[in-house]
């Protein structure tokens, strides 16, 4: 008799949610979080790095060697251009929805 889904335990949202962006290059991974409010979207950054410690199980640190800065550099650069990219895009849909012309800040 199969049973009901009532009888598994139900997942929080927090373990439901995945990134709204995610990359990789080799070990180090960058995530991008993606919150809205009422003022509109905003993001958390998280960077990571994987290895295998002394028993040969994985784990994740946030703590970076010089060797990785370049790539950490060039993650931070793929988040940066994805949040820029959905901040222009849905500054862009909200203006055309108002007919105002459209332009988009960036901060320097």
């Amino acid at each position: 008799m199969a049973t009901k889904n009532k009888d598994k335990p139900r997942k929080s949202e927090a373990e439901k949610r995945r990134p709204a962006f995610e990359a990789r290059y080799g070990r180090l991974r960058v995530s991008v979080w993606r919150q809205d409010s009422e003022k509109g979207p905003w993001f958390n950054v998280n960077l990571s790095r994987s290895y295998k410690n002394a028993e040969g199980s994985w784990q994740t640190s946030t703590s970076f060697g010089v060797r990785d800065l370049l790539e950490v550099a060039k993650l931070c650069d793929m988040a940066h251009t994805y949040i820029y990219g959905v901040l222009a895009s849905e500054h862009t849909e909200n203006a055309q929805d108002r007919n105002e012309p459209v332009e988009v800040e960036v901060p320097s």
